[in-house]
């Protein structure tokens, strides 16, 4: 039998018991609370950087949205202008009107009623008791093809005013290539909600004329009614199917919120004009209130939820040329 090596014996069974007195070593009740706090310190800060991030990026595809779909509509606009005819704006003054009064009026402004028709409304926002007077609907005519536009207030929930109450937002009434009468009051997703921008060949102007009216060169008495009604004017064909430039559904969020255009500057042998047009492109939700607050959503401490990071506006301006005689 082998002897055995006491000193190795002796290691190992102190080795055993000072391992056993190390394991029952552990944190203290006040390491293992300051343990605690920082975790959760660390924890809520984790959550508020990923929440201010996911927020901007939000914020982000708004603007993004908006100058890109702004810049969209200023091409399409500014292409309609330039196949436009400079021959057709104060030429019409003639066509329209008999009496050398009313003709003369017509001719001395440009014929601008024929090219730009906006309808006002009293409108509450975010459930304020003060009224403010902004947009609401209106139409700009090219020459070559008209724009019918809503305003956002119409599809936001933080406007109230009585032409949103009784669905009396812009609609169209036209006869198609075949002489049927159409109406156009609402998106394919639902027949009730109003269409934002609706662009449809109208190479007479008689979306504007249609409003403006045939008898004076004036303004209706109580304003410009909601139908462009272009059958009333005996002729202006428009194409079977007008595009919707900012369709009602999920998909899209933007709205006009106004779109004002000068009087075009003819030059004096009238085979030029000038347009300067300006239109503001916002999101339907994020208390915009383009008079009282200006061309911004609301301040964040107005919202009940995250729909400030869902708001965006933007104000478009350009100028073109009729390239048309």
């Amino acid at each position: 039998m082998r002897q055995l090596n006491w000193p190795i014996l002796k290691w190992l069974c102190y080795n055993k018991y000072m391992l056993k007195e190390t394991l029952r070593e552990g944190f203290t009740l006040v390491e293992l609370s300051l343990s605690m706090v920082f975790i959760g310190i660390l924890s809520i800060a984790i959550v508020l950087i990923i929440n201010n991030t996911v927020s901007a990026y939000r914020r982000g595809l708004m603007l993004s949205q908006v100058n890109t779909t702004g810049i969209g509509l200023v091409d399409s606009m500014r292409a309609a202008v330039q196949n436009s005819s400079v021959k057709t704006l104060t030429g019409s003054c003639a066509t329209i009107y008999s009496s050398s009064t009313e003709r003369t009026k017509c001719e001395r402004d440009g014929a601008y009623r024929f090219v730009s028709v906006i309808k006002t409304g009293k409108v509450k926002i975010n459930g304020g008791r003060k009224t403010i007077t902004v947009p609401i609907y209106g139409a700009f005519c090219t020459g070559s093809y008209s724009y019918i536009w809503n305003s956002g207030y119409f599809e936001s929930d933080d406007a109230t005013f009585d032409e949103k109450n009784s669905k009396s937002w812009a609609k169209l009434k036209y006869l198609n290539t075949r002489g049927e009468v159409r109406e156009i009051n609402g998106s394919s997703e639902d027949s009730n909600r109003s269409f934002r921008l609706l662009k449809v060949e109208d190479n007479s102007r008689a979306v504007c004329i249609a409003a403006t009216g045939q008898s004076r060169y004036a303004e209706p008495s109580g304003g410009i009614s909601n139908v462009f009604d272009v059958t009333s004017i005996g002729y202006g064909m428009i194409q079977e199917t007008p595009e919707d430039l900012l369709v009602a559904d999920n998909s899209n969020n933007l709205a006009i919120y106004d779109l004002a255009v000068t009087a075009p500057a003819e030059s004096p042998s009238g085979t030029n004009a000038f347009y300067s047009v300006s239109f503001i492109l916002g999101t339907i939700n994020g208390g915009i209130n383009i008079l009282a607050k200006g061309n911004t959503c609301a301040t964040p401490t107005d919202y009940a939820n995250e729909n400030f990071n869902y708001c965006a506006i933007n104000k478009f301006n350009f100028a073109v040329q009729v390239n048309g005689e």
